[in-house]
């Protein structure tokens, strides 16, 4: 893992040049960003997913009501009540704008993904590099 390759350099740093050991701060300074970033996308994507799969179910439950049910809709500390119909077309296009959002998210996970890989990649060769001289 990067922490206990950043934790076993801290001996071998004082034997390097100040410019290489800001390469490597540098280096390590963007793998924490994008793991920070990471972590969102993936705090993000959960949220969005509850938030699809709470619209789902509610859709199911409306579909077995009754035509021409009224429903409650909560509006801040109130409730409304709405005809099945309009209520059901609403969580409809909800669960549309989630399941966008959640292709969306995936993408930017994968893609932090292959960045973090990449910059860990790179870290490692850095050390190696400087280990070798």
């Amino acid at each position: 893992s990067t922490w206990g390759l950043l934790t076993s350099i801290s001996i071998f740093m004082a034997q390097i040049s100040q410019e290489k050991q800001q390469q490597l701060q540098e280096i390590s300074t963007r793998i924490q960003e994008t793991r920070q970033q990471l972590q969102i996308v993936i705090s993000q994507l959960n949220t969005t997913e509850k938030a699809r799969r709470l619209a789902e179910l509610t859709i199911r439950d409306l579909e077995d009501a009754p035509a021409g049910t009224r429903t409650l809709v909560s509006v801040g500390r109130m409730y409304l009540v709405s005809p099945k119909d309009e209520v059901l077309a609403a969580k409809q296009a909800e669960v549309a704008s989630k399941t966008d959002k959640v292709k969306e998210l995936s993408a930017s996970q994968a893609t932090l993904e292959k960045r973090m890989k990449s910059q860990e990649v790179d870290f490692k060769q850095t050390i190696e590099a400087l280990q070798r001289k």
